[in-house]
């Protein structure tokens, strides 16, 4: 199963690693998770930029896990984020950009999926004049945006 994610995560026709949707500041962050249902295992990352295959760095997560409990009896996580989970996954051999290089990860469609919803928040937000709705988590004086 972890296999056939990593393919999917390669293949930039889906949305998860390369290619996948961009943040509101024009990042790729992604989520992966994983369980062994004989044992119950599971690991995950969360919020992890710069990561080629997440779902790898879901699966040494938990491997790690499964190991028990480490020096003075500290408890393994089963569920790391942002530059945590890139630290793990650095530390544990697997393919990963510096924490604020994920370039190889940004497909020119997704670049220009992202320019294309920011200019459309941008018209949106000029013809409300600003007004209405709760706080946007999207940068106004940008107009940077994920799709959603």
């Amino acid at each position: 199963m972890r296999l056939a994610i990593a393919c999917l995560e390669d293949d930039s026709l889906t949305n998860a690693g390369a290619g996948a949707n961009l943040t509101a500041d024009g990042r790729v962050e992604c989520d992966a998770c994983i369980m062994e249902g004989r044992h119950g295992a599971s690991g995950g990352v969360g919020a992890v930029q710069g990561v080629r295959n997440p779902i790898a760095a879901a699966h040494a997560v938990m491997r790690n896990a499964r190991q028990g409990l480490g020096d003075l009896g500290l408890v393994p996580p089963t569920l790391l984020c942002g530059a945590g989970a890139h630290a793990f996954a650095r530390a544990h051999g697997l393919a990963v950009g510096a924490p604020d290089d994920d370039a190889f990860l940004v497909t020119s469609a997704a670049r220009a999926r992202w320019g294309s919803h920011g200019e459309r928040l941008r018209r949106y937000r000029a013809e409300r004049g600003g007004a209405g709705g709760p706080p946007s988590p999207f940068p106004v004086l940008t107009g940077q945006v994920s799709s959603l």
